[in-house]
């Protein structure tokens, strides 16, 4: 939920809204309150092969399309 906090606080700054102040349960309510569309899944681990293929050109190459998308 973390992550989506500071996406969100980054997309509020990157809009001149940067004054607005998320409280510490603000993901928490936000989960509750769209708990219809949103699934609160654990992560798997990766498998061996694809551990071996993560580089950092394609971690980088990933969080440039990540931040073109969300404009930050």
């Amino acid at each position: 939920m973390m992550l989506l906090f500071r996406l969100v606080q980054e997309y509020l700054i990157s809009e001149g809204r940067g004054g607005h102040k998320l409280g510490r349960s603000w993901a928490t309510r936000f989960m509750k309150r769209h708990k219809k569309e949103l699934i609160l899944r654990r992560g798997a681990s990766l498998t061996v092969l694809r551990v071996k293929a993560m580089t950092r050109h394609k971690l980088n190459h990933f969080y440039q399309i990540l931040g073109d998308l969300f404009k930050v």
